[in-house]
């Protein structure tokens, strides 16, 4: 571990008051980097995933994968809120979240950039079902999403593209952006 002993030491207490001492130890022995997070990062976290999951989900989310609370609360919160956005509904993003906690440690901003290179070669609504159905494009890296778009993407034409075998609309002239997120009011207050 590289944090100094105070970060470590307030770590484990948290983990233990949240999760009890049991299931402080095996979320420990899954993840020991969850120690170098400081107190006030996994407090944040934890308040977001009980807000969003309610206590006993989100306990279970963070035995899933305790790097969930490596996540400032507004880094989890504005990838939420834009997750949301991007998958077309806030039932959708809790969908995502469940199935891969760490999707509350990628930034919104990186979620509405693939959300948008996706967008612009198969449409916003077919857009909406490949994120959904392949979430972990968010966590690509800025090569590898471009060929994982053309893979995804039959013909790889902006225009009308085939994408497993059915016909898309073409995007229209809305483009989304990463501010989006701002703009129509998705921010969350995490206190």
């Amino acid at each position: 571990l590289r944090a100094p002993g105070y970060t470590v030491k307030g770590a484990w207490d948290n983990l233990v008051e949240i999760l009890g001492e049991q299931s402080s130890f095996e979320v420990v022995r899954q993840s020991p980097g969850v120690l170098n997070s400081p107190k006030d990062t996994m407090v944040g976290s934890w308040k977001v995933l009980k807000k969003l999951f309610g206590e006993n989900k989100a306990e279970e989310l963070i035995k899933k994968n305790p790097t969930v609370l490596k996540a400032p609360s507004k880094t989890a919160m504005d990838a939420y809120d834009a997750l949301a956005e991007a998958l077309g509904s806030e039932s959708h993003a809790l969908a995502v979240i469940e199935r891969s906690p760490g999707m509350l440690r990628v930034s919104s901003d990186r979620v509405m950039h693939v959300r948008s290179e996706l967008e612009k070669r198969v449409g916003a609504e077919t857009a909406e079902n490949i994120l959904r159905a392949s979430p972990s494009a968010f966590k690509l890296a800025s090569d590898t999403l471009d060929s994982w778009i053309m893979r995804v993407t039959v013909g790889g034409s902006s225009h009308t593209p085939t994408v497993r075998g059915k016909k898309s609309k073409p995007m229209g002239k809305k483009q989304h952006s990463t501010t989006n997120v701002h703009k129509k009011g998705f921010m969350r207050n995490t206190n």
